[in-house]
């Protein structure tokens, strides 16, 4: 059968849906897997502020649309992208195996020097202000290339990229720009950052949920929720990603915190972190 795969028209998003057909291709043998390349109007709008004017949803509704319309079967996704809760007809089917959650400082001068960050997300914003409570902050879209070309053409002396995006592209210098990641205690990646997310209408999950990585759906489900009990959105300025058995969480009114996951299976971790994110919610309310 030939099952249609909506992406997003950028570099990135191509790479990643072309990387998903290929897993999905392996593990179901007797399908056949097409991209269906789709314009979104986020991305025609670069002068689009997600800060000011909000996001949830921008990056996927028209592809999400095309499941539901019957033009694609599957539309992928950057898992940070994905509003917290979907269509009612639609279900996560699961997710690639989890590359790289952290974040990449890209600069045009040595790190002790930058005076002006590019960003557009506030959570990343938001941890960089500890790091540089000197520094100007302006607005940046488009996609990876472009963001590079900015910064080498001297429109700011920084940006922050996704590792998992740059590792995808084969991105790991480019022109006179200097390239520092960034560990979790440092900057905590977006909840779902490094994850490749494919979505299906809910009666086809059971047809592509056992070919993906459970691991990862765990995993993501689990920041997720933390993320929709604390601030639940995208473009929330909190930072959550579990690595093994330790939670990081940042958000302003909190700052940066680590906790040791408790519970012996999914069920249990999960109940503690509903319970630990509902208290931390208390404190910020």
């Amino acid at each position: 059968m030939l099952i249609k795969v909506g992406t997003r028209k950028s570099p990135l998003a191509i790479k990643q849906s072309q990387l998903a057909c290929d897993w999905l291709a392996e593990h179901l043998p007797e399908d056949a897997f097409e991209l269906l390349p789709i314009s979104t109007d986020i991305d025609s709008h670069l002068d689009y502020s997600l800060e000011k004017q909000g996001g949830a949803g921008l990056f996927t509704k028209e592809l999400d649309a095309s499941i539901l319309d019957g033009t694609a079967r599957l539309a992928v996704h950057s898992s940070k992208d994905l509003p917290i809760v979907l269509d009612p007809s639609l279900s996560i089917a699961g997710y690639l195996p989890r590359a790289s959650a952290l974040d990449v400082l890209v600069s045009k001068v040595p790190a002790e020097s930058i005076k002006r960050i590019a960003t557009s997300s506030p959570r990343r914003r938001s941890q960089l202000e500890h790091l540089y409570p000197d520094a100007e902050f302006l607005t940046i879209r488009g996609n990876v290339e472009t963001r590079l070309n900015k910064i080498s053409d001297n429109q700011a002396d920084a940006t922050i990229l996704a590792e998992a995006g740059l590792d995808r592209l084969g991105i790991s210098s480019y022109k006179d720009l200097y390239f520092t990641t960034l560990e979790s205690p440092v900057m905590v990646p977006a909840a779902g950052q490094g994850a490749i997310a494919i979505v299906c209408k809910k009666e086809d999950y059971g047809y592509f949920s056992d070919h993906l990585s459970k691991d990862c759906y765990d995993q993501i489900t689990l920041e997720k929720e933390c993320l929709k009990i604390l601030d639940g959105g995208c473009q929330s300025p909190a930072g959550i990603y579990i690595e093994g058995s330790n939670l990081h969480l940042y958000h302003p009114s909190l700052g940066y915190k680590v906790f040791r996951l408790e519970g012996d299976d999914f069920k249990e971790t999960y109940s503690y972190l509903q319970n630990l994110m509902a208290d931390l919610k208390s404190q910020i309310s």
